[in-house]
């Protein structure tokens, strides 16, 4: 996924740069998704500054004795404007997230612009490809050795478990057999 920071700040270049890749990124339903979002998120914090202020005026006000029960519906409505905003934030987020998760990696600027493979440039070449004595197998044949493969291997891992079963019982067996002369020891000493 992509970095909003880089959509937020260099939205024409990204767009640019994606349309090397035949996607065309939607600058407009970007932008109107991404203003919403400021507009909500501006006015959920301006609401939750004036709240604090608010609930701190009602913390004096009962400290002076004063009627503070104006204030505290003040506040009461604040909260439930609030609660409405920060639900709308949350649903403008996830809209966000969802057009987010569809547009593909930027390449790297260092990536030719091109449809095929045909159109990479080649940079280096280290060594020489490797020349066989022997044809080439078919990926038929190579996944029926495989399948051999496999059948060699399940009966070797099950080889290991059955001689891993052995010694673990050869070692309970010796440890039986320690704890044994332990106690006869100490019941010949006693």
């Amino acid at each position: 996924m992509l970095d909003l920071q880089a959509l937020r700040n260099e939205l024409d270049g990204v767009a640019a740069r994606l349309a090397t890749r035949g996607y065309v990124l939607d600058t407009t339903r970007f932008g109107q998704l991404e203003n919403t979002r400021k507009t909500i998120q501006t006015r959920t914090q301006e609401l939750q500054a004036k709240r604090n202020a608010t609930s701190k005026q009602i913390g004096m006000g009962k400290a002076k004795g004063e009627d503070v029960s104006a204030i505290m519906a003040e506040v009461a409505g604040l909260g439930d404007e609030l609660k409405e905003l920060e639900a709308q934030l949350e649903h403008i987020q996830q809209d966000l997230q969802a057009f987010l998760s569809v547009i593909p990696n930027i390449p790297h600027i260092s990536v030719p612009v091109g449809k095929s493979e045909a159109d990479n440039v080649e940079m280096r070449r280290v060594g020489s490809p490797p020349e066989f004595d022997f044809g080439v197998k078919d990926h038929v044949s190579v996944g029926e050795h495989a399948r051999h493969s496999y059948r060699a291997a399940r009966l070797y891992r099950s080889l290991c478990a059955i001689s891993g079963k052995f010694r673990i019982h050869a070692r309970h067996r010796t440890a039986a057999e320690v704890r044994g002369r332990f106690v006869s020891c100490a019941a010949s000493a006693g």
